[in-house]
This record gives structure tokens, C-alpha cells and sequence, in this order.
């Protein structure tokens, strides 16, 4: 459909109901469809795609700040919402990426892939099943054309992308992990879109394992520590930080020293920080 047809649609569901919102599907994703158009955005070819990838461990996590970062440079109006979702029923399960990828607990990985897309700047989206864990719990889909050698589908491929979601079977720690994140989302001023995303100073001897990042929204600042490990990992901070970690509420600190503090996180800390540099800021 030309652009002109969505302008359109926005213009009159609009003068109807002021808060409709309209959300767009683009792959690859293009900031076109923000003017005058669509209100929010999937970022497949963005966040997504990067986020398996680093489950798979071919890419560390590192590059989701990337993904983050080129919605600007790609020109998306800071106006305008993008999606950070880790899973849909057209890609493979983040949980299965992780197997794919031989992680050692690949459930532990889909924790911190959406504990990522729920602290990182953009709009946070959480697919049926993941947070039940689907991919080992789910009832699998038949292949469509099973009988048939000569025909393939991509069920085939990932059996469990559009299983029958597990109402009464799941590990109760996964979905409680989930139940968790939300809260801790809609109690923070800082996670939400629009504070801006920061590099604080830190320190670790397993970068390919962990995710730091500041978020600040003037008056309110965060460090959040994001661990794709099966194991607790540490990252040295500046000692301004405070180590009562406000998504578990327990007190992350291992170690001080007079230039640093070092916490040991399993899987998120969300950390309070009067600045965020040196300098105060």
C-alpha cells in the first residue's frame, strides 16, 4: 500500500479516537512509515535479530546498545515507539536459539534477553509462552505436511515457534521471573522509552557475558546489569552506585575498594546511582 493510503488510515481512525495507536510490521524495518503514519514499529531486522544472535553466542551483548542506537541513526523520530521483542510465531523461540547455540541453560538465557528488552530504551513486547518457558513445555504443532518428503514447513525447523501455550505445566521460577520484570517495569520511573541510554564507566573479566548500561531520566538514574551466563557474574562499578539491587530488593554487593564496588548479579540488577560519570552527571 502506498504511504499516502496510511496517512489516510491514521487521519480518520484518529479523528475518531484520539488514542488509537497503530503499529507497523516493516521488514526491513524503515523510519518511513513514522511520518504522519504508524505510531510504533517492529524491529525485526533490529532487536530481534541481534538478541538471537547473541543467544546463539555468535554475537556478544554488547551489540543489543547497537540495535538501540541505530533506530536514531537509521532516522526513526524520537517521537515515534519501537519494539523490543525477543520472540515471534515467524522467528524461532529465543529459548531454542540458546539450544541451537549449545548454552548450557538456555531458559537462563530468555531471562536475560527479555530483561534486556524490558530495561533498554524502546517498548518492551512479551509473546505468548515464553514467559511458561514453551519451548520445553509447550505441545508441539505437527508438521503440515509431514507425508509429504518433497514439501516442507517451517514448524519443521523450530516445532515450538507456535506450540500450544502450557497453562498447566511450567517452572514456576520462570514465569515468577517474568511476573518480576513487569512489576519492577511499571515501578520504575527510568525504564520506560524516553529516559536516554548511557555508557557508565564498569570493569569485568566476562564481557561476552554481560550487558551494562545506564538509563537516565534526569532526576532518577540506573545501572542495569544484564548476565546471558548460566553462572552469577560480576562487573566492578563506580562506589557512588547503590547496591540494593531494585529488582530483588537484596543488597548485590561482593567487594569495595576506594575506586570501585563489585557485584555479583544471576541475572538483572537495576541499580540506583546518584550520576552516572565522574563529572556528576
Amino acid at each position: 500500500m502506498p504511504h499516502s493510503f496510511w496517512a489516510e488510515v491514521r487521519e480518520r481512525v484518529r479523528a475518531i479516537d484520539s488514542e488509537f495507536l497503530l503499529l507497523d510490521e516493516a521488514i526491513p524495518r524503515t523510519p518511513a512509515f513514522a511520518a504522519s503514519e504508524f505510531d510504533c514499529h517492529f524491529d525485526t531486522t533490529g532487536f530481534t535479530e541481534t538478541a538471537h544472535a547473541v543467544a546463539r553466542g555468535e554475537r556478544p551483548p554488547s551489540d543489543l546498545l547497537d540495535a538501540i542506537r541505530a533506530r536514531e541513526r537509521d532516522g526513526f523520530p524520537s517521537y515515534t515507539r519501537l519494539l523490543n521483542a525477543t520472540e515471534n510465531h515467524d522467528e524461532p523461540r529465543l529459548a531454542h536459539e540458546a539450544a541451537v547455540g549449545h548454552r548450557e541453560d538456555p531458559a537462563a538465557v530468555a531471562r536475560a534477553a527479555a530483561a534486556a528488552a524490558f530495561t533498554l530504551p524502546g517498548v518492551p513486547m512479551l509473546y505468548y509462552g515464553q514467559e511458561r518457558l514453551i519451548t520445553r513445555h509447550g505441545e508441539r504443532r505437527e508438521f503440515p505436511y509431514a507425508d509429504d518428503p518433497d514439501r516442507a514447513d517451517d514448524i519443521e525447523r523450530d516445532p515450538y515457534k507456535r506450540a500450544f501455550v502450557n497453562w498447566a505445566e511450567f517452572p514456576e521460577d520462570h514465569l515468577d521471573f517474568y511476573r518480576c520484570l513487569v512489576a519492577c517495569y511499571h515501578d520504575s520511573p527510568v525504564l520506560g522509552p524516553s529516559a536516554d541510554l548511557v555508557s557508565p564507566a564498569y570493569r569485568t573479566e566476562t564481557p561476552d557475558d554481560v550487558l551494562v548500561f545506564g538509563r537516565d531520566a534526569g532526576d532518577a538514574k540506573r545501572v542495569v546489569v544484564v548476565n546471558f551466563a548460566a553462572d552469577p557474574r560480576r562487573v566492578d562499578l563506580r562506589p557512588v552506585v547503590d547496591t540494593t539491587d531494585r529488582f530483588t530488593g537484596r543488597d548485590v554487593a561482593v567487594a569495595r575498594s576506594e575506586d570501585a564496588v563489585t557485584v555479583e548479579v544471576e541475572r538483572l540488577a537495576v541499580l540506583s546511582t546518584p550520576s552516572l560519570f565522574d563529572g556528576g552527571r
